[in-house]
């Protein structure tokens, strides 16, 4: 069975809640997936309660694809994974909560991925 999820730049007209820990991620400038599809999961009160919202700034919907490549994009949610999938939140070198909960220059939501319009985590 799935036991974690990140999404990039979901599109759907439907709002379920994700059962597992999930990460949403999305950009500001997405105008095929926009944010609020992304919200409207995300917000569901069905939700699983350990999720993350990220809104990228000036970020569209090819984010993930060469035409708008992100690097962090992947670090982000391999680490994700690593925490709710792997059950390795930290290592050798890497510390993937710091990563996603942590407050540093290089955490998810403090400037890690860039700037961001909106990002929110919850373990």
């Amino acid at each position: 069975g799935i036991t974690a999820a990140v999404m990039h730049h979901a599109y759907t007209h439907e709002y379920p809640g994700p059962t597992v820990p999930f990460l949403a991620m999305t950009g500001s400038s997405d105008t095929t997936a926009p944010p609020d599809m992304t919200y409207s999961y995300y917000s569901n009160p069905s939700a699983n309660r350990q999720r993350g919202l990220v809104e990228r700034a000036h970020t569209g919907h090819q984010e993930p694809t060469l035409l708008a490549y992100n690097p962090y994009l992947a670090q982000f949610s391999a680490a994700w994974f690593k925490i709710h999938l792997d059950k390795t939140p930290v290592t050798r070198e890497f510390n993937f909560t710091d990563m996603i909960y942590g407050t540093g220059e290089t955490s998810l939501c403090t400037g890690g991925d860039g700037e961001m319009t909106k990002c929110e985590v919850h373990s």
